[in-house]
């Protein structure tokens, strides 16, 4: 049986497409994921390549790992290689507090010399087999760090992009023996960089940030949800989250429940978690009427089986609640969330309420900047990392008395088409910037681009 049109490899895909590149070029594009495990980052990449796809460039995914949910980049026909790893900090740091960017560095391998020169070398044989005239980095620093001969473009949540000067970032003030230890990591961090530079042949950095520092990098956020706050100097681009799956909310809610006028409240979380099944049993028990839609990717039928109720349904697999066809403001009134940029960018542009319950630093700090964006925190509740599920429905009953979020008018305003289109022009920009450069320095003589030409945002 011939193969379906979305299974075909990426090659596939490319001969006919037409060209509708800004200038007239097709280029190889690598769309690099080393961190995170959540839908996000595909939620932003997939769109991403299949735009660059749609105009005839090559694009390839190196991806943290092949144990995950790929299906999403099968399905669209997109060749992916995992990403060059370390194993033995993950596992010895597994446990360790993270502080600031440097434990995150750490735990990726850039706090030993000799592990670090070995994954940049991993990367540069990568690098030299795809021959890419760009990288995009989504939380991937190692990639970033180790591409040195073509353009970078970092792209993410302000939390993926963090402070490079004077120091790496931190999450929450530290006290005096943790700033000491901070400090002695990141000594260790640039002795490690500063070897993998001399081994690869390239300048060594000065500070930690300045590693990064010859990237391009554009928050797919806006300011006030910047996770380390509004940063002079930053580009914003809005949020890009719009995973293409073969189910939109819409198609995720029962048949009896379109145009019902029930109550109903959406739930994106994590598998299940261990306060789910005694929260919901009170909150059925008191709300007899409202409607709960469970997407829990990755549950088992059975599990999926033991929650169902008359008024609870569960899906087990991505839904995109991003597209025109997910009207999630119209049939939801509320949304349970682990705090995840792009559900809750979508809550708080739809002006629904919002019960955050974080597992995380990243959505943690997240909570925190949607509190101080809202000065009235009406219809906002976030809890701390330890939940108990009587505290949650006491926060939820706070929430459904209370009358709905009023966002800034700002995050009324969100467009991952558009925001996929930015990244798109940036991209071409540092292509044909890096193109300019290369002809003059052999002595090439052309008309140089017009900075008006590639806007930076």
């Amino acid at each position: 049986m011939p193969a379906r049109q979305s299974e075909l490899p990426n090659h596939a895909h490319r001969d006919d497409s037409p060209d509708r590149s800004r200038n007239g070029q097709r280029m190889k594009i690598l769309l690099a994921w080393e961190l995170g495990s959540n839908w996000g980052h595909l939620a932003t990449l997939l769109p991403l390549a299949t735009r660059l796809r749609a105009d005839g460039h090559r694009v390839l995914f190196a991806v943290r790992g092949l144990d995950g949910d790929l299906s999403p980049l099968r399905r669209c026909g997109f060749d992916y290689v995992p990403t060059p790893i370390a194993i033995a900090p993950l596992q010895t740091l597994h446990a360790a507090p993270v502080h600031g960017f440097a434990d995150v560095l750490a735990r990726c391998g850039f706090s030993n010399a000799q592990t670090l020169v070995q994954l940049i070398q991993a990367w540069g044989g990568l690098l030299h087999l795809f021959q890419p005239d760009a990288v995009v980095c989504k939380y991937a620093p190692l990639a970033e760090f180790a591409t040195r001969n073509c353009p970078v473009l970092a792209i993410g949540t302000g939390f993926e992009l963090p402070a490079l000067q004077p120091s790496l970032s931190y999450f929450h003030e530290i006290k005096d023996q943790q700033a000491a230890a901070a400090h002695r990591q990141e000594e260790q961090i640039l002795h490690a960089m500063q070897a993998a530079a001399h081994a690869g042949g390239f300048e060594k950095p000065g500070t930690p940030g300045q590693a990064f520092s010859h990237s391009s990098r554009l928050c797919l956020s806006w300011p006030a949800l910047d996770h380390f706050g509004d940063r002079a100097g930053m580009d914003y681009a809005g949020p890009a989250e719009s995973l293409p799956c073969e189910l939109s909310l819409d198609d995720a809610i029962p048949p009896h429940l379109h145009g019902s006028e029930l109550p109903a409240t959406l739930a994106y979380l994590r598998k299940e978690p261990a306060w789910w099944k005694e929260f919901t049993k009170e909150a059925v028990h008191k709300y007899p009427r409202r409607q709960w839609l469970l997407i829990a990717p990755n549950l088992t039928l059975r599990q999926c089986g033991e929650l169902c109720s008359p008024t609870i349904t569960v899906v087990n697999t991505s839904v995109d609640w991003a597209s025109p066809k997910s009207h999630i403001g119209k049939r939801f009134d509320s949304i349970i969330c682990h705090g995840g940029h792009g559900i809750v960018s979508q809550g708080l542009a739809k002006g629904l309420r919002l019960l955050i319950t974080p597992q995380h630093m990243e959505q943690l700090l997240l909570a925190r900047r949607i509190m101080a964006a809202l000065p009235d925190r009406r219809g906002i509740a976030t809890m701390n990392t330890q939940i108990h599920p009587g505290t949650l429905m006491q926060e939820l009953e706070r929430l459904l008395k209370e009358p709905a979020p009023q966002a800034p008018a700002i995050f009324q305003k969100i467009n991952p088409q558009q925001s996929i289109e930015t990244i798109v022009s940036r991209i071409e920009t540092i292509v044909e910037k890096a193109r300019v450069s290369i002809d003059e320095n052999c002595g090439i003589e052309h008309q140089a681009p017009n900075e008006d030409q590639f806007p930076s945002s």
